[in-house]
């Protein structure tokens, strides 16, 4: 970008670029896709999908909230349904509990 934009110039554009596409509306909506939202790649394991969604949202504070809390919200939801599940033995809770762990993990790292 620096060969067509003005030094001046590039951050106050970058930043209309970023709150118009991923203003509040917007990322709670990309977060929240079912097929390729925030909750999708994590259970199909796309870190570099995920990465990239923490790059561009850490960019802006409200939409980094945003998936800072939904984030936490998935990781409860998960949890809860683990609890909740009365027909898992103990080993497959421990189990299951283990490779929710695993996955948020890999985010965290």
């Amino acid at each position: 970008m620096a060969s067509y934009l003005s030094p001046s110039t590039e951050t106050a554009l970058i930043q209309v670029f970023l709150d118009e596409y991923i203003g509040d509306q917007h990322a709670s909506n990309l977060l929240g896709m079912d097929s390729s939202g925030l909750v999708s790649m994590i259970r199909n394991n796309k870190m570099a999908d995920i990465t990239l969604l923490y790059s561009i949202f850490s960019r802006r504070p409200k939409s980094f909230e945003l998936l800072k809390r939904s984030l936490s919200d998935y990781i409860v939801l998960e949890g809860f349904k683990l609890v909740q599940d009365d027909k898992l033995r103990i080993e497959e809770f421990v189990v299951k509990l283990i490779q929710l762990r695993e996955s948020i993990y890999e985010i965290y790292v």
